[in-house]
């Protein structure tokens, strides 16, 4: 049995098992975590966070079971610990890898920083669970331990997420990210048997093993970094897109969206959408900014289709350098296309503004477009005759007005809450769950398509939570590990200089 073949049976087996047993199966084997029994969390988070860049988890629900789950696991620890006191530990540990050495570590840790040390450890590999047995031998407030225990556990389960999630984009086999696990796993076992017989080289051991240790972290910062802000390989999807299009034969339709920035696992809802006949057009605000490492979770999302995507853009995909973003990865910010002897104009508005620049273009290509039988215009912005909070003031829109009137274009599509018009030019505005279906043949009919919402408020407004929490989560991941780290750093110090200036005193 080769080595690809032994990859590929425990890739199968790991999607499989976390597939099948979901947010439950890493609840509860991040509990075994948690009490000390030696499943790697290393492993288990990571895999959930992959498995979730495929859209069969959410990543924030992940996170939640993971730190959830080794919350449990180590308050289970705490009372065992607290009832039954350390001799019990000290014998029966041994057969879930607890030693003596292990117990008087964190026993002085415990010792010299107190109840911080119950955060700090929770960020530490191998020692993760065991301070929960001096927590509960001191008999420790239950409350501060619990909070401390979780909010360590949820950093530490963000992280291991986080990479696995940055590997799933980045399109790894599951077989080379395996090979990686191997790696780690057989590094360990090598430094803990390395140590047994190289007790009398300590110095030398310990730089080997520090290099060895820095060098992973060193790499996991730099494809942490390298995935989030350099290039992508994706660029002028829209013209590979309309070449597709642009070979369908009779009738056809199309998806009309809008606003689906609020979800990055949006487009799971189309995914089963087949066809040679349709295709997607987003009216814009794809992604929440229009830094690169938006873009990439917007790629990823969109791989799951098969059918043509076309994009338009908004306000949002062009901010925070999405203008050359928008272009590298889509192309053109307008463009015309065909279907038939239907005639489509994309025209960019996403400030809310109409130059004249721009007018006389949409002009030109609606004249050339006289001997087909049907137009569309798509943009972002709708116009003043529109519903909607931000339009276009009403001179443009008049302006647009008399040229679409004037040139029959038989459809306008837009932002906003979902509405359907026949005046005073035929429009139709989607936007978040409510899409439309737009069906072309020898005449236009539009329908109503939304994605599914929960029955009771209370429901829809923790979903809507989530999916903010979420989405902030995976987008805003630098900010918010930067902000943990300082405050992780501040608060060690203050413990430290509070434990000095005690001993000082005494």
């Amino acid at each position: 049995m080769g080595i690809h073949t032994i990859l590929n049976s425990l890739s199968d087996f790991s999607v499989w098992a976390i597939n099948s047993a979901g947010y439950i199966g890493i609840f509860f084997t991040m509990v075994l975590e948690g009490f000390s029994i030696p499943l790697p969390s290393e492993v288990i988070l990571p895999l959930g966070g992959y498995i979730a860049s495929k859209g069969s988890l959410n990543v924030l629900g992940v996170v939640l079971a993971g730190s959830l789950g080794g919350t449990v696991g180590s308050i289970a620890l705490y009372y065992v610990s607290m009832f039954f006191g350390r001799g019990f530990i000290k014998k029966w540990g041994k057969y879930v890898l607890i030693s003596e050495k292990h117990l008087d570590s964190m026993e002085r840790w415990f010792e010299n920083y107190g109840n911080f040390t119950v955060f700090t450890t929770r960020l530490l590999p191998i020692v993760r669970g065991l301070v929960a047995i001096p927590a509960g031998i001191s008999k420790m407030n239950i409350w501060s331990y619990a909070l401390y225990t979780f909010l360590g556990s949820f950093i530490w389960a963000l992280i291991l997420v986080y990479f696995g999630f940055q590997l799933g984009l980045s399109g790894l086999n599951m077989d080379v990210i395996w090979l990686i696990v191997l790696i780690l796993v057989g590094v360990t076992f090598g430094i803990y048997f390395g140590y047994k017989f190289l007790k009398r080289y300590v110095l030398l051991f310990n730089i080997i093993v520090n290099v060895i240790l820095w060098s992973f972290l060193g790499f996991f910062v730099f494809f942490a970094l390298y995935e989030a802000y350099f290039p992508i390989s994706a660029h002028d999807l829209n013209y590979s897109n309309i070449k597709a299009i642009e070979n369908i034969k009779g009738d056809f339709s199309f998806y009309a969206v809008g606003n689906t920035f609020y979800n990055v696992e949006y487009f799971d809802s189309f995914s089963s959408a087949t066809g040679t006949n349709k295709f997607i057009v987003d009216t814009g605000n794809m992604v929440y900014s229009g830094d690169l490492s938006k873009y990439k979770i917007l790629l990823n999302d969109l791989k799951r289709l098969k059918i043509p995507f076309l994009a338009v853009p908004g306000p949002r995909d062009l901010t925070d350098g999405g203008y050359a973003n928008f272009y590298h990865v889509f192309g053109s910010y307008e463009y015309t296309f065909h279907v038939n002897k239907t005639f489509f104009v994309v025209l960019n508005n996403s400030n809310g503004k109409i130059t004249q620049s721009q007018f006389d273009w949409l002009s030109d290509r609606l004249s050339r477009a006289s001997t087909y039988t049907q137009k569309f215009l798509v943009m972002h912005t709708p116009a003043f005759w529109m519903k909607g909070s931000k339009k276009m003031d009403e001179n443009i829109s008049k302006n647009l007005q008399d040229i679409l009137l004037k040139s029959k274009v038989n459809l306008v599509i837009s932002t906003g809450p979902f509405n359907y018009s026949e005046t005073p030019v035929p429009y139709v505005q989607v936007g978040g769950r409510n899409y439309a279906i737009v069906n072309v043949g020898n005449e236009i009919s539009v329908t109503h398509g939304a994605l599914p919402s929960l029955n009771s408020n209370f429901n829809q407004v923790m979903q809507n939570l989530s999916v903010y929490v979420y989405t902030y989560l995976v987008m805003e991941w630098p900010i918010i590990g930067i902000i943990s780290i300082i405050v992780l750093l501040l608060w060690f110090v203050y413990k430290r200089y509070k434990i000095t200036v005690k001993i000082e005193r005494k």
